[in-house]
């Protein structure tokens, strides 16, 4: 099955707010919830449980990725890779404490553990996250591309489990929309029920403003950098978003809560959890509810946001050819942004879509190579290369001159200018140009000045000259004859004309 055989509207599913028992309503997917009473602390939709112990404060944070940015740019960098992706981002309210600097490297950590957990469990896929370039560091999560955004408001603006979601994702999709992108959100602010430590929106084919998951780092007893407790909620949240646990098809869906399943308790969908971390926990036991089962439900492992690694990635290269001008070609998904990124990797059968921009000064004349009509698009099945074609363009005016009562046009070849009223025009440089002068009544053409002379058909190469006038005056007209008196008894005839 392809991720194109079934189509699902967005679903969006809230945890109730109790103690010991979550219920599925309209709304937000919830991860997990902490109780305050001895057993059970983490719960999520239908009851997802770490047992054992006490809530405790947050433990230590500590990094096994260094994390390479030297800025803490508040918007999405420019990409490293190709291919739908996850992108990062660090929010904290307005009257918040920033801990960027703190969390960066930890943050790291949690992707990088999620990847290699994603890895030992399916060698041919991986979640793709966003890297940026970051000078002088080495290919790996320390390039992971993570946007630092104080939000506008302050803390209690978001506080309330029954807003806050809405509002996170209502602020942060005036910034963060790429539909070809999924964003994963470090909140680090207070919370009015610190059980609360996620929530997702379920949109598997979508990204954009419909594929944001928010994991809370000030509740739950974070250990952000550990890849134990909330790498497993940030799995557990990602794999909504991807489309977890489908509805009307898996066998082991619990009762009353379609959005986990029930047949192990080690499942990374199960509602409870031992605590274990995310090392112990399996990517859908027996393969059956959500992941590789192949049936005629929704597959999260078709989904366009893992990277194929069963494959070698193809490369798709553009080249701009014999081209005279210049301008730009971007995909429709992150990987080509020509120049400067002209050549990247992308896994098989992925459609990548291509833009070409003029600059100014240029115009776009079409596609050879992998692509022959516009828009192009590419269907990654081998490395693939694609022609642009810029041509430069030279501008050209045509101004006349007439008497009062007199007039006259010049048009051109290849037609561009009908002058008047269109009397300036691009063409492309180095073309041959032809301009013809036709007179008006009472008129006559004069001549040509500027890049033509003389009175013949005005004929150059686009980008010798760039004005010409064309010059028209009132055409002669002889004076009449004067006719001689009739003589006595004359009539005027054709032959012998005379006036009485």
């Amino acid at each position: 099955m392809t991720r194109g055989d079934v189509r699902r509207p967005t679903r969006i599913r809230r945890a109730a707010a109790c103690t010991g028992t979550v219920a599925a309503v309209g709304g937000l997917v919830a991860v997990f919830l902490l109780t305050n009473a001895p057993g059970p602390q983490f719960v999520t939709t239908g009851g997802l449980q770490l047992r054992g112990g006490s809530a405790a404060p947050n433990k230590v944070f500590r990094s096994t990725v260094d994390w390479c940015g030297t800025d803490t740019a508040a918007t999405d960098r420019p990409d490293a890779i190709a291919g739908r992706q996850f992108h990062a981002i660090y929010a904290f309210p307005s009257d918040g404490t920033d801990r960027f600097t703190t969390l960066a490297g930890p943050i790291a950590s949690d992707v990088a553990a999620m990847d290699g957990w994603w890895r030992l469990q399916d060698p041919t896929r991986a979640p793709r996250f966003d890297l940026a370039a970051f000078p002088g560091c080495a290919p790996g999560f320390g390039q992971l591309d993570l946007s630092r955004v104080q939000l506008k408001q302050p803390t209690t603006f978001y506080e309330s489990t029954t807003v806050r979601m809405p509002r996170l994702v209502s602020e942060l999709n005036q910034t963060f929309a790429d539909p070809a992108k999924k964003y994963l959100v470090y909140y680090d602010g207070a919370v009015d029920d610190p059980r609360l430590c996620g929530q997702s929106v379920v949109s598997p084919d979508r990204g954009g403003p419909f594929a944001f998951s928010v994991v809370y780092a000030q509740a739950c007893r974070a250990d952000i950098g550990s890849g134990a407790i909330t790498a497993s909620v940030i799995t557990h949240e990602l794999s909504h978003n991807l489309g977890a646990v489908p509805p009307h098809g898996p066998p082991n869906a619990c009762p009353g809560d379609s959005a986990h399943v029930c047949d192990d308790e080690n499942d990374l969908m199960y509602p409870t959890t031992r605590g274990q971390g995310l090392s112990a926990v399996v990517l859908d036991v027996g393969r059956n509810d959500y992941y590789g089962h192949g049936q005629g439900w929704w597959d999260l492992r078709n989904s366009d946001w893992l990277v194929h690694l069963d494959a070698p990635g193809f490369a798709l290269t553009i080249s701009f050819g014999t081209s005279t001008g210049t301008g730009t070609v971007t995909s429709d998904q992150p990987g080509i942004a020509c120049p400067p990124s002209c050549s990247s990797l992308w896994s098989p059968g992925t459609k990548v879509t291509l833009t070409a921009a003029p600059a100014a000064g240029s115009r776009f004349a079409g596609w050879s190579g992998a692509c022959s009509v516009d828009p192009c698009s590419v269907t990654m099945a081998g490395p693939e290369s694609a022609v642009a074609l810029f041509v430069r363009q030279a501008g050209m005016t045509v101004s006349i001159r007439h008497p009062s009562g007199t007039s006259g046009k010049v048009t051109s070849r290849p037609a561009a200018i009908s002058c008047p009223p269109t009397c300036t025009a691009t063409f492309d440089k180095g073309a041959q140009v032809r301009l013809v002068a036709t007179a008006g009544p009472r008129s006559t053409f004069v001549g040509w000045t500027g890049v033509c002379s003389g009175k013949t058909a005005c004929a150059f190469f686009a980008g010798e000259g760039s004005r010409v006038t064309a010059t028209f005056h009132a055409a002669f007209k002889p004076p009449a004859r004067k006719l001689p008196l009739c003589k006595a008894g004359q009539t005027p005839m054709k032959a012998k004309p005379c006036r009485r």
